[in-house]
């Protein structure tokens, strides 16, 4: 093993595989609008000095002095894709639980099949 490692993962590995696992983390509990919004307002909040600050509360919560469409086509665009994320994510989730419900109605099925010792009239095609 080279100097720094441990298992075999460097210590620059193990950052980026801990850093991942907590946006999943974040993801999962808050959903992508949620941690997006997340994000951003701590970013705000670290890096923005007060003025920038004001600006972004008069400019995008407020409205005012709105002159160029620019900065709402960006908001418009990043908000559809963080719902398109969250969209393609909830349907992920549910085609696993969805499975998961099938492999767990036919693991009972089977078991109702084997202390019968007959198959069963909804497995066979019969009803």
């Amino acid at each position: 093993m080279a100097k720094g490692e441990k298992n075999g993962v460097t210590a620059g590995a193990a950052f980026w595989i801990s850093s991942a696992n907590v946006l999943s983390v974040v993801v999962q509990t808050f959903g992508w609008p949620g941690t997006v919004l997340a994000f951003v307002g701590a970013f705000v909040v670290r890096y923005a000095s007060d003025e920038q600050k004001r600006d972004i509360v008069d400019r995008y919560v407020l409205g005012r002095g709105i002159s160029e469409i620019f900065p709402i086509i960006g908001v418009v665009i990043l908000a559809a894709l963080v719902v398109g994320a969250q969209s393609w994510s909830h349907k992920k989730t549910l085609a696993l639980k969805d499975a998961e419900i099938k492999r767990i109605g036919d693991e009972k099925s089977q078991l109702q099949e084997l202390m019968a010792k007959k198959t069963l009239a909804h497995r066979s095609g019969k009803k």
